[in-house]
């Protein structure tokens, strides 16, 4: 571990209706990860997405509402924030881990963010 890396881990499950492809494409594709990544109130504009081994993820959380717009500029911070990763593991319909660094937090010293997906068939009648 790097000394930017932070010990800690949170495992979330979470069982969709849908087939590997669909939900791989929301990882892999411009379309599909503006669809969904961010928190509230906040968008994905993808600038640039490799989806292979060792490709890149660049993209801006922009502030999305004028209300959160607003919050930013209080806070003293930009509404839109660049955001760059690594496919840094890449197995088709599989596995992928995306890497992140973390370097816009205020106060914060820059640190890495590993997402790791694994894409696993429920059994029957799930």
């Amino acid at each position: 571990m790097n000394d930017r890396a932070i010990a800690s881990a949170i495992v979330i499950e979470r069982t969709y209706t849908a087939e590997p492809e669909e939900l791989w494409a929301l990882w892999t594709t411009k379309e599909g990860f503006e669809s969904w990544w961010g928190p509230e109130q906040f968008r994905a504009d993808v600038h640039r997405i490799e989806a292979r081994p060792g490709g890149a993820l660049h993209y801006d959380m922009v502030a999305d509402t004028p209300m959160m717009v607003a919050m930013m500029k209080d806070m003293g911070e930009p509404a839109s924030t660049a955001c760059k990763g690594t496919f840094s593991e890449f197995k088709p319909y599989e596995r992928l881990v995306l890497t992140q660094i973390i370097d816009f937090l205020p106060g914060v010293q820059p640190y890495d963010s590993r997402i790791a997906v694994d894409f696993i068939p429920a059994s029957p009648g799930h």
